[in-house]
C-alpha cells in the first residue's frame, strides 16, 4: 500500500495531466521486484481479488481507468478524448555486464480488461 501511495498515485495523476509516465523495477534476482510490480499470479486476473493482494501495476491501471471514467461522466457531453498506450520491455544483464533490451511491445488500451488481455499473451 505504501509503495502504491508514494509511487502509483502520483504516476496516475501525472498521466491524467498529460505527461508520459513509466515505472521501472531494478534489483537483484529474488529481491521481490516481480511480486511488488504484479502481486501473486492469480491476483491480477481474479475479478474480486482484494486490492491489497494486487501489485502496483494492476492497481495503477485500475485507478487510471477509474479516473478516466469519472472524467468522462463529469464532462457532460463535451468532447472527451484520450489515448493510453502500454509499452512493455524486458531489460536484462547479460554475462558481460551489458544491458540487453528484449520483447518491446506497444499496445493501445481503453480498459483494464484490455491490459489484462495483453498480459495474458
Amino acid at each position: 500500500e505504501d509503495i502504491f501511495q508514494s509511487v502509483g498515485v502520483p504516476l496516475v495523476r501525472n498521466a491524467l495531466a498529460g505527461y508520459n509516465t513509466s515505472i521501472l523495477s531494478y534489483g537483484q534476482s529474488g529481491s521481490g521486484k516481480t511480486y511488488t510490480m504484479w502481486g501473486p499470479p492469480s491476483a491480477m486476473f481474479e475479478e474480486h481479488s482484494p486490492q491489497s493482494h494486487k501489485g502496483i501495476v494492476p492497481r495503477i491501471f485500475q485507478m487510471l481507468f477509474s479516473e478516466l471514467e469519472k472524467e468522462q461522466r463529469m464532462s457532460e457531453g463535451k468532447q472527451f478524448n484520450y489515448q493510453c498506450r502500454c509499452c512493455f520491455l524486458e531489460m536484462k544483464d547479460d554475462s558481460k555486464n551489458a544491458l540487453s533490451l528484449e520483447n518491446l511491445s506497444e499496445e493501445y488500451v481503453t480498459s483494464y480488461d484490455d491490459v489484462t488481455q495483453i498480459l495474458i499473451k
